[in-house]
């Protein structure tokens, strides 16, 4: 399961877009393996200017599982907050709810981002067994292995996606 960061749709979606990132997408695309989470899609939305724009965007939130965010979802964030606070390393908000949402569900992050490559360094500081340990009682492993099981937003397959970049990046 792979999470693509916004950066990396944007070379996607572009017709100038980066050819190795949109090679590296249209794979994941192919394999089945993508989804998406509240944060990348709301980016997707602020840039999406034109009315292709728009329809690329809703056919990605239509055709795409999208994690949840739980609430261990926001605690792993401020987690993550705090670790990069400590270690000197800031990071945009909206890069610490990506990653967390993709850590907490155990997805691979492609991202053509510098922010996320230094939050996956932290992945092992930040991940399960730290969050277990929460004094409320709450089993965040199990709720992981739970929300692993993501179903696709529609019948519709994640391939519609990438057959259609395959003609229309051609141009």
């Amino acid at each position: 399961m792979t999470l693509i960061d916004t950066s990396s749709w944007i070379h996607f979606l572009r017709r100038r877009g980066d050819s190795t990132v949109k090679q590296r997408v249209r794979e994941l695309l192919k394999d089945g393996s993508v989804v998406t989470c509240p944060v990348v899609l709301a980016e997707l939305w602020m840039g999406a200017g034109s009315v292709k724009d728009r329809q690329d965007v809703q056919e990605l939130q239509d055709v795409l599982p999208c994690l949840p965010f739980e609430h261990a979802t926001w605690e792993l964030s401020y987690d993550l907050a705090q670790i990069c606070c400590l270690r000197g390393t800031p990071v945009p908000a909206s890069d610490l709810l990506i990653a967390a949402c993709a850590f907490f569900h155990g997805a691979t992050i492609d991202a053509e981002d510098k922010h996320l490559d230094a939050l996956e360094d932290y992945r092992s500081l930040s991940c399960h067994d730290n969050r277990s340990r929460r004094s409320d009682g709450f089993d965040q492993a199990s709720a992981t292995d739970e929300c692993r099981a993501v179903p696709a937003a529609s019948g519709k397959s994640p391939d519609i996606i990438a057959q259609r970049r395959d003609s229309s990046c051609r141009q």
